[in-house]
């Protein structure tokens, strides 16, 4: 079965025109990143080959696991206080907004990474997590009735996983790492682009391009533009509700806190 979803991922990647790049390896880097703000530094390590190795010898199971390969660390440079140490996903960047009350980490690691995209409170609180894939399935609300009738716990574990969007009269779903053969098959039948953006691409397992990032570029500059999604947040009544970035073709997209 694992040989005919490849299939049928390949030629519907060609049909649909989707940018995939072949992964010769898997990610196994790592990355030790401080952020200065005005009142607050932010530090994120993460290495993927402990991470890997957690994953394979199966004992990635508690918050201190995780933290061995992946944290992130909030410390007041007034008085060196930790206000958070957490384990967290894989992040290539961290932002704080303008009013240094969020901190914002992005991702463009795919491979056994839960999210590309975590935004919290100064104090640890995990206001979002969004997983973003290359493709979903796009269904109307009858097609979306016979999914759940069909597959009831599944539906119900991708809800509380927050992988399914609606968008006005149409339901989104991010199922690529699905382990149920049959519900993959079913919801790859509905199989189309990113509803955030259709210049979202990535290669085939390890990396997704969703924000102005230029792989080719950045490492060769220390141009911000060329990796700087320019967020703007949103707020009703002094409550974030929404952000907006610049996709790979620096057009501006938005996702709502609540989706």
């Amino acid at each position: 079965m694992n040989n005919l979803k490849l299939e049928i991922a390949l030629t519907l990647t060609i049909f649909l025109n989707i940018n995939l790049f072949a992964d010769r390896y898997p990610y196994r880097g790592s990355i030790d990143l401080i952020v200065n703000g005005k009142r607050f530094i932010i530090h994120h390590k993460h290495n993927w080959e402990i991470r890997l190795k957690q994953l394979q010898e199966k004992s990635l199971n508690t918050a201190a696991d995780s933290l061995k390969s992946s944290s992130i660390t909030c410390i007041e440079k007034r008085t060196g206080d930790t206000i958070f140490y957490k384990p967290c996903a894989a992040f290539t960047s961290i932002f704080f907004d303008k009013r240094q009350k969020y901190i914002i980490g992005i991702s463009n690691i795919m491979r056994s990474n839960p999210y590309q995209l975590c935004i919290y409170d100064i104090f640890g609180n995990l206001i979002k997590s969004r997983a973003i894939s290359k493709v979903e399935a796009k269904l109307t609300k009858y097609q979306y009735e016979e999914f759940k009738f069909k597959f009831k716990e599944l539906n119900d574990s991708l809800i509380s996983s927050d992988l399914i969007f609606i968008v006005d009269s149409l339901l989104y779903i991010d199922f690529l790492n699905l382990e149920d053969d049959s519900a993959w098959s079913f919801l790859n039948s509905f199989r189309s682009r990113n509803h955030l953006s259709e210049n979202i691409t990535g290669s085939v397992s390890n990396y997704i391009y969703w924000y102005n990032y230029d792989p080719q570029i950045v490492g060769f500059t220390n141009k911000k533009e060329y990796y700087d999604p320019k967020f703007k947040m949103q707020y009703h009544r002094g409550e974030l509700v929404s952000l907006t970035f610049l996709d790979p073709k620096r057009v501006r997209r938005k996702i709502f806190i609540k989706e």
